[in-house]
């Protein structure tokens, strides 16, 4: 089934991991792809620890608003890369969990074509006990709204950021 958890609030990696560490206890396969995310962060160490195999650039790149056109087109393709990578892995271990963590935002940055990501979440819809497919990102398509089976919203009322203060090391991650 597809799973997306969207939203301009905190926690939709957090709620992928938890998803993961609940999964990945009855013994089955799990795979975590971050996009857009480079920094090690505690979800990646701790989910390793439970068995989960971790997709994520090897190479550090600003967030997207910071990239020039080259570092756009370079980025572009490790992101390409790191999605065929967990979607052919997660293919071939199914039933299994594969997050796709901010890759609703990769799309939406144009880092990653849809129609790749959307063609596995169409499997995922039609085969309820193979794949688990989780999406986040902070907008959705209106393609990939149509065929979820689980949506969450996450809202962001209030953060410290709004005061200045920085992402925290255990907290944000």
């Amino acid at each position: 089934m597809l799973h997306i958890y969207f939203g301009d609030g905190k926690g939709k990696t957090t709620a992928a991991a938890g998803l993961c560490v609940r999964y990945s206890f009855y013994g089955r396969p799990v795979f975590f792809c971050q996009f857009l995310k480079s920094a090690v962060s505690g979800e990646a160490v701790q989910l390793q620890l439970a068995g989960v195999k971790i997709y994520r650039c090897e190479k550090h790149f600003p967030f997207t608003f910071n990239m020039d056109e080259r570092q756009r087109l370079e980025c572009a393709v490790y992101e390409e890369r790191l999605f065929k990578e967990a979607a052919e892995a997660a293919e071939k271990k199914a039933p299994c969990l594969l997050v796709l963590d901010e890759v609703i935002d990769a799309i939406e940055e144009g880092l990653l074509a849809p129609e790749p990501v959307l063609s596995l979440a169409e499997k995922a819809a039609r085969a309820p006990d193979g794949l688990e497919l989780v999406m986040t990102g902070r907008r959705p398509g209106d393609v990939f709204v149509s065929l979820a089976d689980y949506m969450t919203e996450f809202k962001k009322r209030k953060h410290p950021y709004d005061k200045g203060t920085g992402a925290r090391k255990g907290i944000e991650f």
